[in-house]
């Protein structure tokens, strides 16, 4: 063993030596124990429900807090030094709620938050010198409820905030000095609900993506720098505005041909048939085909046969279905079920009603 390491140059040592120090430390730094306890706090229609929630270096562990139908709630929480730790915070169809987040110098650290449906809320989340850390921020349908985010120093990072058919809530996002890190911004179908977006740094050193959506007139999007939008921009106009651009509806599709029926199929080969046999025999081939032309017409103008008994009524035809089941509207109203109940029979009812 000595002779090999005397073998070995100066930079070779050092690079041995560095990797057995890097192969002793990395069990203790890659797997700190958990020093909080995991915290769930799921609670149904919470009133006035208060949760602060403040830890310093905590290491492994989550923290889950879900209001269902929340009134007036108010959710603060702060982590310094976090590593390898998980934040999920969810509100689902609620009022008058507060949700606060602040992270600092944080490492692995993953943090979700999503509103459903919440009115008169607000939204704030601050973290601060991150590395590695994921962000993800949903909105869906929020009225009068804003949100605000600021994101500093992320290195190697993922920031996702986004809102759907927003109604008077504002979006502001900032990030400070990003590096290395993805960022995603969008609103989709905004109603009086501006989108702020601020970069303070290098763009080129991120992947930025900032879009707005089939924005109404009162929706302001406002970029620094400028906003990094697709080459190709559409304008939406809604149905039933003043302007001259509005597209109405496209009209219904054509209801599908009727489907020829297969006897005139036959009648069709048949008389093709007998036409060539007119030709081979004379006169005979031509009492042929008169009969089958006669068998034909006696068939076509009497479609009813091979529909008859329909639901109990004679002579409703493939035509009357289209229109009025039953060809009137006492047959039709005789034709509506009665085992499940008088609301689907008077539903039946109206529907003869209408098309009898």
């Amino acid at each position: 063993m000595l002779v090999r390491q005397a073998k070995l140059s100066g930079g070779m040592k050092v690079f041995v030596q560095v990797a057995c120090m890097i192969l002793m430390a990395l069990p203790t730094c890659t797997c700190l124990p958990q020093n909080y306890d995991d915290i769930d706090m799921s609670i149904d229609q919470p009133k006035g429900e208060s949760v602060s929630i403040s830890q310093s270096n905590p290491s492994s562990n989550a923290i889950h807090i879900g209001h269902n139908n929340p009134d007036g709630s108010d959710i603060s929480i702060s982590q310094t030094n976090p590593y390898n730790t998980s934040v999920h915070i969810s509100m689902n169809v609620g009022k008058d709620t507060k949700v606060k987040v602040e992270m600092t110098e944080g490492v692995n650290v993953q943090l979700h938050v999503s509103f459903n449906g919440m009115t008169n809320s607000e939204c704030e989340i601050m973290v601060a010198g991150c590395f590695n850390c994921s962000v993800h921020a949903s909105f869906q349908n929020p009225v009068n409820t804003p949100v605000k985010v600021t994101m500093d120093d992320a290195k190697v990072s993922f920031l996702h905030v986004s809102q759907n058919i927003p109604t008077s809530s504002d979006m502001e996002v900032t990030m400070n000095n990003p590096v290395n890190s993805q960022i995603h911004i969008s609103q989709a179908v905004p109603r009086s609900s501006s989108l702020t977006w601020m970069l303070n740094g290098d763009a080129d050193k991120n992947q930025v993506h900032v879009s707005q959506n089939a924005a109404d007139g009162n929706s302001d999007l406002n970029c620094t720098p400028d906003c990094p939008q697709p080459e190709n921009e559409y304008s939406y106009d809604y149905y039933g505005d003043e302007s001259s651009n509005a597209v109405e509806p496209p009209p219904p599709p054509p209801p599908p041909p009727k489907p020829q029926r297969k006897q005139q199929n036959n009648n069709n080969r048949n008389n093709q048939r007998n036409n060539s046999g007119n030709r081979r025999n004379g006169n005979n081939g031509g009492r042929n085909n008169n009969k089958n032309k006669a068998g034909g017409q006696g068939r076509s103008e009497n479609p009813k046969s091979s529909n008859s008994g329909f639901q109990g009524q004679k002579g409703f035809t493939t035509k009357d279905a289209q229109g009025c089941p039953g060809g009137s509207l006492e047959a039709c109203n005789q034709g509506c079920p009665t085992n499940y109940g008088s609301r689907v029979t008077q539903v039946c009812q109206t529907v003869c009603k209408k098309r009898c």
